[in-house]
């Protein structure tokens, strides 16, 4: 063996330097597999980051479904509030109050949401509520996760 710059012990085979790659990189050859240890921690701590990023793309894609669907009950519960509302007083309570009906949107392939009717008849006016009613299949939920919206309206007589 022999000393080489800085210390660094060469390996003469037939006259060839065994060790100048070593010396080159400024580490000696128990410490040339520490750059795989770092480049696996930084792997792993890679692979932590996106986890965490794709449980908040979860979220906010389940966030933006209930949104969605949040929106759509209302404005079908609206509707059918309209056409209650747009009835006389003896008509909404014969043919209005305490109905059911289910719609499908989009028509035929989308969710289906309950339309509930109900309402109280008092001396002065009625009181009508439409409650629409949802699943979201999946989840921790079996059979799906209800969710349901509430529109009241008042109608004097």
């Amino acid at each position: 063996m022999v000393r080489g710059h800085r210390g660094v012990r060469l390996g003469l085979r037939d006259g060839v330097s065994m060790g100048a790659d070593a010396m080159h990189r400024g580490r000696t050859s128990r410490e040339a597999g520490f750059g795989m240890v770092e480049v696996l921690i930084a792997v792993v701590l890679y692979a932590v980051a996106l986890v965490s990023l794709f449980g908040l793309l979860i979220t906010s894609v389940t966030a933006g479904t209930i949104g969605e669907t949040s929106a759509v009950a209302v404005n079908l519960a609206r509707q059918r509030i309209e056409g209650l509302t747009a009835l006389d007083v003896p008509t909404l309570l014969a043919q209005g109050c305490g109905t059911t009906a289910t719609a499908q949107v989009p028509a035929g392939q989308g969710r289906v949401y309950t339309l509930t009717v109900n309402c109280s008849n008092q001396p002065a006016y009625v009181d009508v509520s439409v409650t629409a009613g949802w699943t979201v299949q999946g989840g921790r939920v079996a059979g799906g996760q209800q969710y349901s919206r509430v529109l009241q309206t008042r109608v004097a007589k």
